[in-house]
């Protein structure tokens, strides 16, 4: 019989800062962002680096920066908007997202469907536990500068509510979202960002209208 003994912790310590979580799911989602991870660190100093050589070499002109001196006019953002909205709609990955994985997952119709990363897998698969119908959800069109488009990660066809996972939530993610319930009040978004996410996987809290995004 195989020896599940270590796998029966009461608690789950990062040995790189010493933070102590109740699950091995949550340690593993600390362990990628870690700030004393080594290969943390050792990104961010690379990336650093080379924001900065870049910034040298497009001051001394040895890069020259492919938008320099061109201005892509309102129709021309609108036309490069709507074809990412329809890459999204019908292979679900933009090109911008290639670096991210991918997996399939099934609703409970059998359905299949891509998902990005392992946040939007779990979320998939605990809705499928609760017996909740899921599918991709659609572009959602909305005005900023130009006419731009937002798609939520998962749509929930019954209840018609729209779940939108974040690890990372940005002040361009905070304008976007205003700027999407301003112009479409009646939308239903519940938003899972890192403690809600870890604790709707976990069972600790459902979906429920604590969780809808407000302006």
């Amino acid at each position: 019989m195989k020896d599940t003994s270590k796998y029966l912790q009461d608690s789950y310590a990062c040995e790189f800062c010493g933070k102590v979580f109740k699950t091995g799911r949550q340690l593993g989602g600390h362990t990628a962002h870690c700030p004393k991870h080594p290969d943390k660190q050792a990104h961010d100093l690379a990336t650093k680096k080379g924001r900065e050589l870049l910034k040298v070499h497009l001051q001394d002109g040895t890069v020259v920066h492919p938008f320099k001196g061109k201005h892509l006019s309102k129709e021309h953002k609108e036309k490069l908007s709507a074809a990412r909205a329809k890459n999204l709609v019908n292979e679900y990955l933009p090109r911008e997202w290639v670096h991210i994985r991918w997996h399939k997952v099934k609703n409970l119709k059998g359905e299949e469907f891509s998902v990005r990363g392992s946040w939007e897998v779990n979320v998939a698969k605990r809705l499928n536990d609760l017996g909740i119908y899921w599918i991709k959800a659609s572009p959602i069109k909305y005005e900023s500068d130009i006419v731009r488009h937002y798609t939520p990660d998962f749509y929930l066809p019954k209840e018609n509510v729209f779940i939108e996972v974040k690890g990372r939530y940005t002040d361009e993610d905070r304008l976007k979202m205003r700027l999407v319930k301003e112009q479409h009040p009646e939308l239903k978004i519940y938003f899972l960002l890192q403690q809600k996410y870890i604790d709707f996987i976990d069972g600790k809290i459902s979906l429920s209208d604590n969780l809808l995004f407000e302006i």
